[in-house]
Order: C-alpha cells, then sequence, then structure tokens
C-alpha cells in the first residue's frame, strides 16, 4: 500500500512497487493537478475596454457558488458595477478598466476532501495597455 500524508504537487511522479515475497514488480503514477487552472497567467487590456478572468475549477462535486470568491490583492472586495461575476462564479468581468485595475486578482475555492475542509487559491493578473 502507497499513502502520503497532505500530499502536494512535490508527490507526482511514478513510484516503484517491489513485493519481494513474490518478486513482483509494478509502477505507480501518482498524477496530481491543481484544483484551480486559468488558461492564461496575465490578462491585457486597453485602458476603456473590458477583460473576462475564468477559471476551471477541478473539484468533485463541483463547489457552489457561495463557496467561491474573488479579490483583488492585496485583499480589495470586488464591489460596484465594473465587476461582474458569473452565476457559478468561475468567470469574472472587469468593465471599462482603467490604471486602477490593473493587479493581481485572486479566486479562492473551498471545498471538503475526506471530511476536511480545504481552500485554494489562484492568482491571475491583470495590466493597463493605456
Amino acid at each position: 500500500m502507497l499513502h502520503i500524508d497532505d500530499i502536494s504537487d512535490k508527490n507526482a511522479g511514478v513510484y516503484a512497487l517491489y513485493i519481494p515475497s513474490t518478486a513482483t514488480s509494478e509502477l505507480v503514477e501518482v498524477i496530481l493537478y491543481s484544483a484551480v487552472e486559468a488558461d492564461k497567467k496575465y490578462y491585457t487590456v486597453s485602458e476603456g475596454g473590458n477583460v473576462t478572468i475564468t477559471v476551471k475549477v477541478n473539484v468533485e462535486p463541483d463547489p457552489p457558488a457561495d463557496k467561491i470568491t474573488w479579490r483583488k490583492l492585496p485583499g480589495k472586495q470586488l464591489k460596484g458595477d465594473k465587476y461582474l461575476l458569473s452565476e457559478d462564479k468561475k468567470s469574472l468581468e472587469i468593465k471599462g478598466v482603467t490604471a486602477s485595475e490593473a493587479g493581481t486578482y485572486r479566486i479562492q475555492v473551498k471545498f471538503e476532501v475526506a471530511g476536511k475542509e480545504v481552500y485554494k487559491t489562484h492568482g491571475r493578473y491583470c495590466t493597463d495597455r493605456g
């Protein structure tokens, strides 16, 4: 039996399993994926334009929207008509971008693994081409 506590990206890879009593060996591949992924790391938009940041949440079952939050770092809540979240909160649209919207936007997803609550975050950087 292979048991890895607090599994993380550093544990990904191929493990050799050898059973001495049978002289049998097998290879076991451990594949890890990010709980939250985005296609792009950086988004660039002209001043006055709109930008949409979309992420994929790789969690089963899909977390409800109330378990997903977005912030502009270092911790600013996104309020007002400039910010539009999709119904499932996996997309953030920023309307009428100005230099003050440039920065890193972070999504945080809460979900359970083996009965324990887990928080995963993912940051995307938005710049103004102004």
